[in-house]
């Protein structure tokens, strides 16, 4: 993956905490409406690539879903697991992962892939999840939008032709 994100970025040193707060809720709500439609699995295993703090568990609860954690550094998987957010978890990077072909019902990247996309190819990305998912599995990437400042600014640079392929 990209270098390791840091939370002390420019948008959240100049948002009040409370907004902040509003706006990841009204996320959080909104990703799991686009899924409930979408996904027809009840439970299975889910592989969150690029967990961060937080891995998209309100995605995939409990008692149905089991979720793995990877990130690039190996702290907040690990303190995942200790804290019960993850089943389990560990150091690793996208694309590059050697996990066992067929290992997941899900493959998770949920805010990642804009980190990845200007350090080379998806492809790598994309051809290691199909190979992690089982049979019926479902790959489910979730991005900013056009009215998040990240999203305003991918697209900008995809209209500039700036992306790789």
């Amino acid at each position: 993956m990209s270098e390791p994100y840091r939370e002390d970025n420019l948008l959240d040193r100049h948002s009040d905490a409370a907004t902040l707060e509003l706006h990841y809720e009204h996320t959080r709500v909104r990703e799991r409406e686009l899924l409930a439609g979408r996904l027809p699995l009840t439970g299975g295993q889910v592989l969150s690539v690029g967990c961060g703090w937080n891995p998209g568990r309100h995605l995939f609860p409990r008692p149905g879903w089991q979720m793995t954690g990877v990130e690039l550094e190996e702290e907040k998987p690990r303190v995942l697991v200790e804290e019960g957010t993850l089943e389990a978890g560990f150091a690793g990077r996208a694309g590059a992962l050697g996990l066992e072909p067929g290992s997941f019902d899900v493959v998770l990247y949920r805010l990642v892939l804009h980190h990845l996309a200007f350090q080379g190819p998806l492809a790598p990305v994309f051809d290691e999840a199909a190979r992690l998912l089982r049979p019926g599995g479902a790959l489910i990437a979730v991005e900013p939008g056009a009215w998040h400042p990240v999203g305003a600014g991918l697209s900008v640079a995809n209209a500039a032709g700036l992306g790789t392929a």
